[in-house]
C-alpha cells in the first residue's frame, strides 16, 4: 500500500482554516469598533501576522518529520496544518478574552456613570411630584444670570392643598400636588423651570424676559393649569393660586430673588382667588 500523498489532504485541513480566518475577520470587524480599544487591534494584527509566518514556516520546513514529498514540492501536511490550526485558537481564545475583558471594563464604568447621574437627578428633584425641587431652582437662577439671560421668578401658592391634606390625608393631598406639577409642567415652556418648594408652593423661573408683562402671561397660563379641576377617584378638587413674581437680576444674592417672590405672594393673597402680584426690585430697595 503507498502512504497517501500529502497533496490531497489539502483539501481536507483548507475548509477548517478558512472558517477559523472567516471568523478571525468578524472578530477583527468587531475590534475595529469605536468601542474597543487600539491595543486589541494591535492584537489581532499580531495574530494575523504571528499565523502567517507558521504558515510560512510550515510550508517551508517539515515540521513533524512526516513529510514524504518531493524536497522540491512545499506543501503543507494534514498534521502541521492541525498545529497551526491548534495554535491559531490558542490566538483566538487570547483575543476574545481581551475583548471580554474591555468590554467588562467599559459595562462597568456605565454604570457607574448611571449610578451617578441617577444620584444627581434624585439630589435635584421632588421625589413626590417628580419635578425640580428648591436646591435645583437656585442652580438654576445662577445659570441663568451666569449666562447673561434675563428672567422672572414666580411662586405660586395653591390654595385649598391643606384643606386636602387635613380631610383626606397626606397620600391624597401628594396625588394632587402630582398632578398639579405634570399640569404646570405641560403648560409652560420648555424651557422654563418648574420646581416645588415645599407644600403646596411651587415655582417657575420663566425665561422669556424679566419684566411685569412676562409675569403676567406667565402667571395667567399658571393660574388657568391651577384653576382646572382635579378629579380622583370620583372626588372632584377646585385649586386656587396666589402668585408672587419678580425679575431675577444680576445684583441678586444667593436665594434673594426667591426672598422677594414669597413678599410678592404674600400681597397677592390679599387681592383675592388667583391674583398676581409683581415686586421690582427697586421698589424693594427704596
Amino acid at each position: 500500500m503507498h502512504p497517501p500523498d500529502p497533496r490531497h489532504n489539502r483539501d481536507r485541513y483548507c475548509p477548517e482554516l478558512k472558517g477559523l480566518v472567516m471568523s478571525f475577520v468578524a472578530l477583527v470587524h468587531r475590534a475595529s469598533s469605536p468601542l474597543r480599544t487600539r491595543r486589541v487591534v494591535r492584537d489581532a494584527v499580531a495574530i494575523m501576522v504571528a499565523t502567517a509566518l507558521a504558515m510560512l514556516l510550515a510550508q517551508q520546513c517539515d515540521l513533524v518529520g512526516m513529510r514524504r514529498s518531493p524536497a522540491s514540492e512545499r506543501i503543507i501536511t494534514t498534521e502541521e496544518a492541525l498545529i497551526l490550526a491548534n495554535l491559531f485558537t490558542v490566538g483566538l481564545v487570547v483575543f476574545c478574552l481581551r475583548l471580554f475583558l474591555d468590554e467588562r471594563r467599559l459595562l462597568l464604568a456605565s454604570l457607574s456613570g448611571d449610578a451617578s447621574g441617577r444620584m444627581t437627578a434624585r439630589a435635584f428633584t421632588d421625589l413626590s411630584t417628580g419635578i425640580s425641587n428648591r436646591r435645583h431652582l437656585e442652580l438654576e437662577c445662577q445659570e441663568a444670570l451666569a449666562a447673561g439671560g434675563d428672567a422672572t421668578l414666580l411662586v405660586i401658592d395653591v390654595t385649598g392643598a391643606p384643606e386636602i391634606d387635613a380631610q383626606y390625608g397626606k397620600d391624597e393631598a401628594v396625588r394632587v400636588l402630582a398632578i398639579l406639577a405634570r399640569r404646570l409642567r405641560a403648560a409652560v415652556d420648555t424651557s422654563d423651570v418648574v420646581a416645588r418648594l415645599e407644600g403646596g408652593v411651587f415655582a417657575v423661573l420663566a425665561k422669556a424676559g424679566a419684566n411685569a408683562d412676562v409675569a403676567r402671561n406667565v402667571g395667567a397660563i399658571v393660574a388657568r393649569a391651577v384653576e382646572e379641576p382635579v378629579l380622583i377617584d370620583r372626588r372632584t378638587y377646585r385649586l386656587g393660586a396666589s402668585i408672587g413674581a419678580t425679575p431675577v437680576t444680576p445684583l441678586d444674592r444667593e436665594g434673594e430673588a426667591l426672598g422677594r417672590a414669597d413678599i410678592a405672594v404674600t400681597r397677592a393673597r390679599g387681592r383675592g382667588r388667583s391674583a398676581i402680584s409683581f415686586l421690582d426690585p427697586a421698589s424693594v430697595a427704596a
